[in-house]
């Protein structure tokens, strides 16, 4: 499930028609009007207090790099816990702004908002009343996969880049064949160093 700049252009009806043009569309009218993304407050593992979010994913299990075409893939299913990557802004513990990246697990993610919550999961535009609680249920999904099937393991650092990369693509920015410069456009997109 996504928050920020994907479930925002998921939401706008001009989305069907043309994915990649409404997606740029939103990363434009944040700039303009000097947000950051969408209000939704969370606390990260390290006592930070987010506030404000250009892109939120939740997903059911870690995902690790695979490389082209996917980017990602889950190695296990039954782990238990959720991936959040985030790219936002907010406070440390100390009360002291922060901004940029950040990738963890855990049993669950509670998000808040003094608004509705816009999400978008599979294209589809879902709207939420806050609070809203992100967790795994044991047993909530049987998944058949084809016999002998073995995911392949990549090193969990590559993965939260190429979660950035191919949000990066959606939103039109183009990097050249060094992909990882898409990543650093998108966060200086938003500000983060």
């Amino acid at each position: 499930m996504s928050f920020g700049i994907y479930a925002e252009a998921v939401h706008r009806p001009e989305y069907r028609e043309s994915k990649e043009e409404t997606i740029a569309a939103v990363i434009r009218d944040m700039q303009a009007d000097g947000s950051s993304g969408a209000t939704i407050r969370f606390a990260t593992p390290q006592g930070e207090q987010t506030e404000q979010t250009a892109l939120t994913l939740v997903s059911n299990n870690p995902h690790v790099y695979s490389g082209p075409p996917d980017y990602g893939r889950r190695t296990r299913l039954d782990a238990g816990v959720i991936e959040i990557t985030t790219i936002a802004r907010g406070t440390d513990a100390a009360g002291v702004a922060t901004k940029g990246g950040r990738r963890w697990e855990a049993e669950e993610l509670v998000l808040e908002s003094d608004n509705p919550i816009l999400a978008g999961l599979d294209g589809e535009a879902l709207t939420f009343e806050p609070p809203l609680v992100l967790k795994i249920v044991p047993r909530g999904l049987r998944v058949l996969v084809p016999r002998g099937t073995k995911p392949g393991y990549v090193s969990p650092v590559e993965t939260f880049a190429a979660q950035l990369i191919g949000v990066s693509l959606l939103a039109g920015l183009d990097g050249g064949p060094d992909k990882r410069d898409v990543t650093v456009a998108t966060l200086i997109s938003f500000g983060f160093p």
